[in-house]
C-alpha cells in the first residue's frame, strides 16, 4: 500500500491511510493465483495528505505495504489452521497467557481433585517448557504483560502470585488468601484484576505490591479481561447453586476496576471473556449457549453465528478482528471479522478448556483440560501474519506503527522503487502499551521515501 505525505511548514493533520485489502473467496487456490494475488496487493495503493495553509517545503512518498509470507496469506486461515501438540506434559490445564508478540507463554495447571499442579513457562512459542519455580497449588489463572516481563498467577484458596522477570522467579503478593478464579494485566504489568469466585473483585496500580478492594459485587467471577492501557475491564459472571442464574451478568469498568456497572448482556453462564487492546470490541463466551460481542465497551451485546456450544475459552487479537474460541468436548473455532463469522479449525473434538494469541492473532496456544483419567496436553497453531503498516503525524516528524507481529519482520526503507535497494531501518522499533503496537518516528526528507515489512 502507498500512502502520499504531503508535509508544510505548520502543523497539520493527517488521515490514516486506507487499506486496499481483497479476500479470496474459494479455499482451492493454484500457486499461480497466489502469486497474482501477491503482486496484486503490493501493488494496491492509497493516498493521505498532511495538508497546511502554508506554502509546501517538502513532500514525502512513504509506501505502507503488509508483508505476505507465501500461500498461507491467499486462504482461509481456518482451513489452513493446523495444530502441534508441544512437549509439555500432560496436565489439567485451567489457563494460559502469553506476550504480545506469542514468544512468551505461561501455562497454569490447576492439578486433579485438589491436588494442586505447577506453572510452566515456554520462552520460545511452546518449543521447550520449563516448571517454574512458584509453588503445587491449585492454579486457576495467568496474565501476562506485552512484553512477558511481567506474569501474574491466581490460586484458588491461596493467594495471587507474580514474577518481573519473565517467570524466573515468584513471590506471593499481599492480597489475602482467597478463593481467586480469574485475572488480567495491563500491557506494561502495572494494572492488575483479580476476583474472587464468590466473592469480590480486587485491583492493583503497583504491579501487585498493594491490592484494593473494589465496588463489585460478590459473584461467580470466571473470567476478568483488560484493555492493553488497564483502564477498561471486563469480566464475566456464571450461575450455580450459591449464586443463581439470576446473578450471571457480564460487568465493566471505565476506570481501573475502581468502580463497576453490569451491562446489557442478557444473563447467561459467562465463562471466559476478552478484549481488544483499546477495550472496545469485547467477545465473551456462554456455557451452553453461544458467543457475545459488543464493540461499544460493552454498552450494547449481539450474539453471533457460533452455534450453541459448550464454550469455555475465548481469545482475542489487539485489533479485536481475530478471535479464538475453544469449547469442551468439541473443537477450536476461529472468527478473522470480529465474531461476524465462525468456522471450525483443524484441531479435533477433545476436552479443551482455554486458549490464548499473539496480538496479530496469528499465533494461538490452546490447552486440553485432560480428562479423570489423565491430563490434556498444550497445542500450537501458527499462520502466516500480514502487518499493516500506518502512518500518523506528530509534529514536525512522522510515526509508522504496526501490530506487535507473531513472527519477526523488520522495517525497511528504499529512496527509488525503480531499484531493489532497500535497506533496513536501523532505528529500534518501541512498544506502545496502550495499542500493542510497533513505533518508528521517521523524519521526512526532501526526496522520496519508501517503506515496507519484511519477513
Amino acid at each position: 500500500m502507498r500512502c502520499w505525505l504531503t508535509k508544510a511548514g505548520g502543523v497539520g493533520t493527517l488521515e490514516r491511510p486506507t487499506m486496499i485489502r481483497k479476500e479470496l473467496q474459494h479455499k482451492e487456490q493454484h500457486s499461480e493465483a497466489c502469486t497474482r494475488e501477491r503482486t496484486r496487493r503490493l501493488q494496491a495503493t492509497s493516498r493521505s495528505r498532511l495538508r497546511s495553509s502554508e506554502p509546501s517545503r517538502w513532500t514525502s512518498l512513504l509506501h505502507v505495504v503488509a508483508a505476505l509470507t507465501g500461500p498461507l496469506a491467499c486462504v482461509n486461515p481456518a482451513l489452513a489452521q493446523t495444530w502441534v501438540q508441544t512437549v509439555a506434559p500432560l496436565g489439567y490445564w485451567s489457563s494460559l497467557a502469553s506476550s504480545a508478540d506469542g514468544s512468551l507463554v505461561l501455562a497454569a495447571d490447576g492439578g486433579f481433585n485438589g491436588a494442586g499442579g505447577r506453572l510452566y513457562i515456554s520462552p520460545d512459542a511452546g518449543v521447550t517448557w520449563t516448571p517454574a519455580s512458584a509453588p503445587v497449588v491449585i492454579w486457576t489463572s495467568a496474565a501476562s504483560s506485552a512484553d512477558g516481563s511481567h506474569l501474574m498467577a491466581t490460586a484458588y484458596a491461596d493467594q495471587i502470585y507474580t514474577s518481573t522477570d519473565a517467570g524466573a522467579t515468584w513471590n506471593a503478593t499481599t492480597a489475602p488468601s482467597a478463593g481467586w478464579n480469574a485475572c488480567a494485566a495491563s500491557a506494561d504489568g502495572t494494572k492488575l484484576a483479580a476476583a474472587v469466585f464468590g466473592g469480590p473483585i480486587y485491583r492493583s496500580t503497583d504491579s501487585g505490591a498493594t491490592w484494593i478492594l473494589t465496588s463489585a459485587p460478590n459473584a461467580n467471577w470466571y473470567a476478568v479481561a483488560s484493555s492493553a492501557d488497564g483502564t477498561r475491564l471486563v469480566a464475566g459472571v456464571g450461575g450455580s447453586a450459591t449464586f443463581p442464574a439470576t446473578t450471571g451478568r457480564i460487568y465493566t469498568s471505565a476506570n481501573s476496576g475502581l468502580t463497576w456497572s453490569a451491562t446489557s448482556a442478557p444473563v447467561k453462564n459467562w465463562a471466559y471473556v476478552a478484549s481488544s487492546a483499546d477495550g472496545r470490541k469485547l467477545v465473551a463466551v456462554a456455557y451452553n449457549d453461544r458467543i457475545y460481542t459488543s464493540a461499544d465497551s460493552g454498552a450494547t451485546w449481539r450474539s453471533t453465528s457460533a452455534p450453541a456450544k459448550q464454550w469455555v475459552g475465548v481469545a482475542s487479537s489487539a485489533d479485536g478482528t481475530k478471535l479464538v474460541a475453544s469449547a469442551n468436548f468439541d473443537r477450536i473455532y476461529v472468527s478473522p471479522n470480529s465474531g461476524t463469522n465462525w468456522t471450525a479449525t483443524g484441531a479435533s473434538s477433545t476436552p479443551w478448556w482455554t486458549v490464548t494469541t499473539s496480538a496479530d492473532g496469528s499465533k494461538l496456544v490452546a490447552a486440553d483440560g485432560g480428562s479423570s483419567l489423565t491430563g490434556g496436553g498444550l497445542y500450537t497453531s501458527q499462520t502466516a501474519p500480514a502487518p499493516v503498516l500506518s502512518l500518523t503525524s506528530s509534529g514536525e516528524t512522522a510515526i509508522l506503527s504496526w501490530t506487535v507481529p507473531s513472527m519477526i519482520f523488520t522495517l525497511q526503507r528504499n529512496y527509488d522503487l525503480n531499484t531493489t535497494n532497500w535497506t533496513e531501518v536501523t532505528i529500534a522499533p518501541t512498544l506502545n502499551t496502550t495499542n500493542l503496537q510497533n513505533q518508528v518516528i521517521v523524519s521526512p526528507a526532501s526526496d522520496n521515501q519508501f517503506y515496507r515489512l519484511k519477513h
